[in-house]
C-alpha cells in the first residue's frame, strides 16, 4: 500500500476518448485525380455529419476502413496511440461535435466524439496483486545481492594452477612461442 500511496501518478489513467470516423484511403503517391476523388467522398461525407446526418450510417456509406461495419467506431483510446493528427482533433473535439476534414497517413478522415473519460486513479484492490508480486520480487533480489556479497567476502580462493593467471599484456590471450632459429 505504501508503494501504491507513494507513487500516486503511477496508478493513474490518463483521459480517453471515444471517437467514431470516416476514412477515404489515399496517398501523397496516388495520381492527383485519385486524390481529388477522395477528397470529394470525405467533403462530402463531411458536409452530412455537420448537417446533423447519422454519422454511423455515414461511416457505413462512405468509410473504406474496417470500423466502417460498426458505424467508424474506434472505441475508447487514450493518447499515444493513434496518428498524431488523429488525435489532436479527438481530444481537441467537445462530445458530439465533427471534426473539420483532416489527412492521416491512411488517407482522408472525418471524426466525431462520442465520449469523454476523465483521467481516473486506478483502485488500489485492482493493482494490489502486481504491487504484492513486485515488492517481494524486489526483497528477493535484495537478499540474494546481500548473501552473494557475504560469500565473497568468507571465500578463500587458492590459485593452484597458474596458467589461470592473466598473460603479461593483460589480453589473457596467450603468446606464441618464440621461434627457434
Amino acid at each position: 500500500r505504501a508503494l501504491y500511496d507513494a507513487h500516486p501518478d503511477a496508478f493513474t489513467e490518463g483521459e480517453q476518448v471515444r471517437a467514431s470516423f470516416i476514412l477515404v484511403p489515399s496517398s501523397p503517391q496516388d495520381p492527383q485525380a485519385r486524390r481529388d476523388d477522395a477528397r470529394r467522398r470525405i467533403d462530402e461525407a463531411h458536409a452530412k455529419a455537420v448537417a446533423g446526418e447519422d454519422f454511423a450510417a455515414l461511416a457505413k456509406q462512405y468509410s473504406q476502413d474496417s470500423t466502417a461495419a460498426k458505424g467508424g467506431d474506434v472505441g475508447f483510446f487514450p493518447k499515444g496511440v493513434m496518428f498524431p493528427e488523429f488525435e489532436k482533433q479527438a481530444f481537441a473535439l467537445e462530445v458530439g461535435a465533427v471534426s473539420p476534414v483532416f489527412e492521416t497517413p491512411k488517407g482522408f478522415n472525418v471524426l466525431k466524439l462520442t465520449a469523454r473519460k476523465p483521467p481516473t486513479k486506478i483502485p488500489f484492490a485492482e493493482v494490489k496483486p502486481t504491487l504484492t508480486l513486485q515488492v517481494v520480487q524486489q526483497k528477493e533480489s535484495a537478499a540474494v545481492k546481500e548473501r552473494l556479497q557475504q560469500l565473497r567476502e568468507a571465500a578463500k580462493i587458492e590459485l593452484v594452477d597458474r596458467s589461470f593467471l592473466p598473460q603479461e599484456g593483460g589480453s589473457g590471450e596467450e603468446k606464441p612461442a618464440p621461434k627457434e632459429g
